[in-house]
């Protein structure tokens, strides 16, 4: 029997090896988890959470550089002074004795085994082996680490293991650090606690509580100035027993530290394993792709877990975070980018981020930026009038819209929708969005026409168009809107589209040329605003230009920002050396971006290969200084000793924009109009299947047969003359091959229905008045001509083309009411 998820052959399961001990825990047994990883590269920077707690490890060194908390409010134990030399710092001091020697975890790197919500790193020596295991619990705000070492000897042996940890904290917003009020060790030794009366800190306390085998000392070689919290262990082990040592290391409010900690050391093990088995439950649910090779399914399952395990405690809530240990701010970009993928398979997630979203929103109806503890109390920032989240918050509910059919969530954001695009637009000049920053970037500060920006407004009038109709609201500027976007996308190509470059180039103020090449402009070609000439020549050029075949996309080229600091107003540190973060680093939506617009250029193998050799997991890990990761960003530098290496390895989006990809790579187009199936699929998709959520309801699609057409398209049993989906479905069947019967391939509007008569395939539109619509329809014989309400086309207007054997034509017009009903004659 197939397991639910494919894993490569680098997948393994990490079998504690606890013996005579009251830890034994259900994930003791033998057994292959399909969402581990090893690596044993030495190399890895590592971070895994859960909702309340989260680690960060540098150059795969089985003690973390930083533990981070985010309950009662984000704070972390960190002993950096510099954000790039961060895997310097080493909080917590492990050492293992035997035989009259000490050693020191955490100097040398260690194997490891990863998933987005744990780790455990294995150590080996002549005597003993070591696991060193980081795992969390959605109900109890505390680190667990688990110790567990060996005897590899044939002799009986006394083995010990001092612990040492610094208690001291950094605040969320300034990261001032903070020694303890006090400290003391309670329980008869078996718990430490430091009190924090620092009203930034929210008056915090941080605990130690031992889970597992009972310390034989405490407070040993820690001075009572240090907040240090030490703890001795020691045991004697026959051949083959292990000294299993539990550390909970938490924070809480110092009023219930004692009843946090003490339900902490009650119930650690029924927490951590609801947990685990929340994330798999999700994964083995939610999506349930079939038919892909390893290497994609492998990264499926584990950015879907990624997407379930980022997710951290704000103020009473859990919400989406976008690292493990990293980040202690809320960011609304990071929920909208994610929830791109998600909404393909979870609508409920991106209901109730949107819905969390719009608790912050404030009487003006301004779109949050960011939420966060500051100093005193949580304070919530507002996108600014040419914040890109003004866009993608009316991309990300137009596409919730037509996977939920849920207008209530919809209707109440809708004021919120309004007032980006309002400020947005204030931007706009003559058809060009106007900003300071040079593409996606959130430095820079030179005002000059964007392709990027201007791409998303395109796109969202748009959508705001569809959400619009689809709600019922009758908006005067509709019309208005959607004539809009038809100049604007007549003046990115006109005004931006640089013949000698091959690209759309920014201006890089108001009178003159950026010659930089960014990825911003790509969505261009993958939302479908360039001609296919121009298409594949910005194809060639990206592949050119920005394309590093060994690590992915640059964001932008040539990578000579740093030395044009006056010239874009940089400030001080924001750009980064040559090939680094934004300098030419590689970062994963470029590489989406570059995917899709092979997609939209029917190129599904090469877009295949993009997404298995730079975003899948065994692609990242085969690269120059890979490792399993969802990187943030990358070290694009080919001259450096680093090139390759990743920074922020479990980043939200990184795994939303794969799933995004993934599931257009089989197959699902979605236009701002409404979801449809192409049959350009990669070679080996031939039979792949997955759950996709359609208007409300979970479809399941089955794919079959070869070529670029569909033979057959069977929707809940009946045959359906349209691969643009008209209403909710729970079963699909997409067979490929020469049709049957005509069908309507590819709409840009609203369909309300497909029919298909003796004599006529009739589809039914709706869009704004004003709106050009244009329509594609596939049949097995050629047809006989175009009526609209009635009206026939001129024959010029409808242009047909042949794909093995069968007939296309693709036609259009300009709406002049509200709906309409064209008659393609058979």
């Amino acid at each position: 029997m197939r397991p639910w998820c494919i894993a490569a052959s680098r997948i393994v399961a990490v079998v504690a090896l606890a013996l005579l001990s009251p830890l034994v825990w259900a994930q003791d047994a033998p057994s292959v988890d399909p969402l581990s990883i090893t690596f044993d590269g030495k190399r890895g920077q590592v971070e895994v959470g859960g909702a309340y707690a989260g680690v960060e490890f540098h150059d795969s060194r089985p003690v973390p550089a930083r533990i981070s908390f985010y309950y009662p409010v984000a704070n972390s134990i960190d002993l950096s002074t510099d954000y790039w030399k961060r895997g310097t710092s080493r909080p917590l001091d492990v050492m293992i004795r035997v035989d009259g020697r000490t050693d020191s975890v955490g100097v040398e790197p260690w194997a490891y085994a990863w998933t987005p919500f744990s780790v455990a790193f294995h150590g080996q020596k002549p005597d003993y082996d070591a696991t060193l295991e980081y795992r969390f619990a959605d109900d109890l705000p505390v680190v667990v680490v688990r110790l567990t070492v060996r005897n590899r000897t044939a002799r009986r042996v006394t083995f010990g293991v001092d612990t040492r940890l610094w208690t001291g904290l950094r605040t969320s917003h300034a990261y001032v650090a903070h020694d303890p009020t006090r400290t003391s060790y309670t329980d008869d030794g078996a718990a430490f606690i430091a009190a924090f009366d620092a009203a930034d800190t929210d008056s915090a306390a941080v605990f130690v509580a031992n889970g597992g085998t009972a310390p034989m000392a405490w407070g040993a070689g820690a001075s009572a100035l240090e907040p240090v919290a030490a703890f001795t262990y020691e045991r004697m082990l026959e051949p083959g027993d292990s000294l299993v040592v539990v550390q909970l290391i938490g924070t809480s409010r110092q009023d219930e530290s004692n009843i946090v900690r003490r339900r902490a050391a009650a119930t650690w093990q029924q927490g951590v394993a609801d947990y685990e088995g929340s994330i798999h439950a999700y994964v083995r649910d939610r999506g349930r792709f079939e038919g892909l090779d390893p290497v994609l399914s492998e990264t499926d399952c584990l950015a879907r877990a990624l997407l379930r395990a980022d997710r951290h405690y704000i103020d009473g809530r859990i919400v989406p975070m976008p690292s493990p240990a990293e980040y202690n701010f809320f960011f609304t970009h990071d929920l909208l980018l994610t929830d791109l993928g998600a909404v393909f398979f979870d609508p409920e997630r991106v209901r109730d981020d949107l819905r969390f979203v719009q608790s912050l929103v404030r009487a003006d109806s301004i779109l949050p930026h960011a939420y966060y503890w500051r100093e005193d109390g949580y304070t919530t920032e507002f996108a600014n009038a040419d914040n890109w989240n003004h866009l993608w918050v009316i991309h990300l509910a137009a596409s919730y819209l037509k996977h939920s059919g849920d207008t209530t969530t919809v209707a109440s954001l809708y004021p919120v929708l309004q007032k980006s695009l309002a400020l947005m637009l204030g931007s706009e000049q003559d058809g060009l969005m106007v900003a300071e920053r040079p593409d996606w970037w959130d430095i820079g500060h030179v005002p000059g026409p964007r392709a990027y920006l201007t791409v998303l407004m395109i796109r969202a009038l748009r959508a705001y168009a569809f959400i619009s109709i689809e709600l019922g609201k009758d908006d005067p500027m509709l019309t208005s809107y959607l004539a809009l976007a038809e100049r604007m996308n007549r003046a990115l190509v006109d005004r931006l589209w640089d013949d000698d470059a091959g690209y759309l180039l920014n201006g890089l103020d108001t009178t003159s040329v950026d010659r930089h090449y960014y990825t911003g402009p790509l969505l261009a070609a993958a939302y479908g605003m360039l001609d296919p000439a121009r298409r594949d020549t910005m194809l060639a050029t990206a592949q050119r230009e920005l394309l590093d075949e060994h690590v992915g996309v640059r964001n932008a080229m040539p990578a000579d920002f740093h030395e044009l600091r006056d010239v874009y107003h940089f400030l001080e540190g924001e750009v980064g050396a040559p090939y680094l973060y934004m300098n030419g680093g590689v970062w994963p939506q470029g590489i989406a971006w570059y995917a899709l617009s092979l997609l939209a250029a029917d190129r599904p193998d090469d877009a295949r290969s993009v997404l298995e050799d730079y975003l899948s997991l065994g692609g990242i890990q085969r690269s120059p200084n890979g490792q399993p990761a969802f990187f943030e960003y990358r070290n694009a530098d080919p001259t450096s000793p680093d090139y390759g290496a990743i920074d922020k390895p479990t980043f939200l989006w990184a795994g939303g924009w794969y799933l995004h990809v993934l599931y257009q790579l089989a197959g699902v187009r979605e236009n701002p109009w409404n979801l449809s199936f192409s049959p350009h699929l990669p070679k080996g998709f031939d039979d792949v299947a997955y759950d996709l959520a359609v208007a409300g309801v979970q479809s399941r699609v089955l794919w079959s047969g070869t070529g670029t057409t569909f033979r057959r398209i069977v929707v809940d049993g009946v045959m359906m003359p349209s691969a643009v989906m008209t209403g909710p479905a729970t079963r699909i069947e997409l067979e490929r091959g020469m049709p049957t019967v005509p069908y309507l391939a590819a709409a840009s509007c609203i369909v309300e229905r497909v029919e298909l008569e003796e004599d006529a395939l009739t589809v039914e539109v709706q869009g704004g008045v004003g709106q050009r619509v244009e329509l594609e329809i596939v049949a097995p014989a050629p047809m006989q001509g175009v009526r609209v309400n009635g009206i026939a086309l001129p024959a010029a207007s409808v242009t047909a083309t042949t794909e093995e054997g069968a007939v296309a034509i693709r036609f259009g017009w300009v709406l002049d009411a509200p709906r309409a009903e064209v008659s393609i004659g058979l």
